[in-house]
């Protein structure tokens, strides 16, 4: 299933995007990768001087109740992310709880930018595959996932007008207990998704307890209902 090359044929570049729009929704799920993969659960003192010294933002650390949830959300399950971005977060956070496969979506690509996300991705261990396309046409077609990762998408990337097409869409493409993982965007129809999706707590009530996570950008859990 791994494919170096996007998909979609004829895509082509798109480093010459005339309205200068880019893959970016990787960047809101940093902070959620680090608390899913990250190796270290705690910094020595010798580590945060380090750190300190040499003008280091800390990564997240790795918390356990966070780690676990998200093996047990995508472990052999089918993860569909739209809008992937070009960092790869979706892959490593996939790859890490053991998803049975991952399909990213994304329709700005530079040629560069693929080669780095695709460097991310062979680092990895299951099967992948990048589609180069626009999400909206995308889900048009059947394409079932357990998963989807719809994280840093909003009415500045996809117009309000076709939000109702495509929560309809993910929804119905979604399997029975499937899991809508969302946020990140500054302006996602609420309404509409709460049309299909009712917000899973679990994972509120983990970030409750873990220090300064009112700081992170992490998205929700949604469920079909």
């Amino acid at each position: 299933m791994q494919e170096l090359e996007p998909s979609k044929k004829g895509a082509g570049d798109y480093a010459d995007n005339p309205e200068g729009l880019k893959a970016v929704s990787g960047d809101y799920l940093e902070d959620l990768t680090f608390l899913i993969t990250n190796k270290d659960t705690h910094y020595t003192k010798e580590d945060e001087d380090f750190m300190f010294e040499n003008g280091i933002k800390p990564r997240p650390l790795r918390n356990e109740g966070v780690s676990s949830y998200f093996s047990n959300l995508m472990n052999g399950k089918v993860v569909l992310d739209l809008g992937c971005g070009e960092k790869a977060y979706g892959y490593k956070i996939s790859d890490f709880a053991k998803a049975k496969e991952y399909m990213g979506v994304e329709k700005y690509f530079a040629k560069s930018a693929f080669q780095r996300a695709s460097s991310e991705l062979y680092a990895g261990k299951i099967p992948f595959e990048i589609i180069q396309e626009d999400m909206v046409d995308y889900v048009r077609g059947e394409h079932k996932a357990d998963v989807v990762i719809l994280v840093g998408i909003d009415t500045l990337i996809i117009p309000l007008d076709q939000w109702e097409y495509l929560l309809k869409r993910i929804y119905e493409n979604l399997s029975d207990d499937g899991s809508l993982i969302m946020g990140g965007g500054v302006g996602q129809p609420k309404k509409i998704v709460e049309k299909y999706f009712k917000k899973e707590g679990t994972l509120d009530g983990i970030l409750d307890t873990i220090k300064d996570a009112k700081y992170m950008q992490i998205p929700s859990v949604w469920k079909k209902k």
